[in-house]
């Protein structure tokens, strides 16, 4: 019964490559691939059998077209091909004897697989920074010191672009735009989520936020001691902003952490260690946004101001970026 109903699936599959689109044939028979993997019914793999699926996951991640979304599909595909080759590398010799090779191959399609996830991400090295202030508002109160640890973060938010491409069941929820280089608007915190998870990365927190805004001058802005060159405060309306624009970015090499849109963080909004001012809102029910957006005043630009909202909260000021 489960061989039929695996034949079935793949036939269907096969039935959606009939068309012009040779990216959507490509992506199809990509899954394909992984069906045929998953319901490989053979009691014994060969290394023969190994090397020959490697070839072909090859042929899909070599390709010219190969981008973000394609990489966990790709990943998926290389741990049931992995997983297969370590049941069986105890009862088939010929793989013993090939084993160095095949371990190389894996390696290496991991490794570029990676180098594709990280692609348009800076690494934000570790260090300490202050969280907080004293002069402000209540929430952001006390200050105290924090230890980040390297990670990576994308250099721009989100576009309407890649978006698209990974969560298409959300086409008629976003912002209206006009070019697809945009940062995608009217995200909650669930659809961002989404994203983040099905590509492999996730959202940052708050103090990684603050941190690859404050870059290692401590400062008021991601844009320094001040808004230059900021988009906030510009339009009281969209203005279709492309990604795409000349724009000048801080040290770590990240651009649009201010003024833009705001973007939501991993974290729930919860008082600060050291805080016992007591407040309704602090609890898990809200999650923190972060960087003002174009129509923000400079208080809400600031790098330490908190804003939150409940995760199914979505306007045309709100995107993301992700980290890993």
């Amino acid at each position: 019964m489960k061989k039929e109903q695996t034949s079935a699936e793949l036939s269907k599959l096969k039935e959606n490559t009939d068309n012009n689109n040779t990216y959507k044939n490509y992506e199809n028979n990509l899954i394909i691939f992984k069906h045929k993997l998953q319901f490989n019914l053979n009691p014994k793999i060969t290394a023969d059998d190994l090397e020959k699926q490697l070839k072909e996951l090859e042929y899909y991640i070599y390709r010219s077209d190969f981008n973000i979304n394609d990489s966990m599909l790709a990943e998926e595909c290389l741990d049931l091909i992995e997983n297969r080759s370590k049941s069986e590398s105890k009862s088939t010799d010929k793989l013993l004897i090939i084993g160095e090779e095949i371990k190389n191959k894996f390696f290496e399609l991991r490794d570029y697989i990676k180098k594709i996830r990280l692609q348009n991400m800076a690494l934000i090295p570790s260090g300490k920074i202050f969280i907080g202030s004293n002069f402000h508002h209540l929430n952001e109160r006390p200050v105290f010191e924090e230890e980040i640890a390297e990670f990576y973060l994308d250099i721009m938010p989100v576009s309407v672009k890649s978006f698209l491409l990974v969560c298409p069941e959300y086409k008629d929820e976003i912002a209206k735009y006009k070019f697809l280089d945009e940062p995608v608007r009217n995200i909650n915190w669930n659809m961002a989520n989404t994203y983040a998870r099905r590509i492999g990365k996730r959202l940052p927190t708050e103090k990684e936020w603050i941190y690859a805004a404050q870059g290692l001058e401590k400062n008021i802005y991601a844009t320094g001691k001040n808004l230059d060159n900021a988009i906030a405060n510009k339009n009281s309306e969209w203005f279709n902003y492309r990604l795409s624009e000349q724009a000048p970015c801080n040290i770590f090499g990240i651009y649009h952490l201010t003024g833009l849109v705001w973007e939501w963080c991993e974290d729930w909004y919860l008082p600060y260690p050291g805080n016992y001012i007591s407040s309704d809102d602090y609890n898990y029910k809200y999650k923190i946004l972060k960087g003002g957006c174009w129509r923000s005043n400079k208080d809400e630009c600031r790098n330490n101001f908190r804003y939150f909202q409940p995760k199914e909260y979505k306007d045309e000021t709100i995107g993301f970026r992700c980290a890993w």
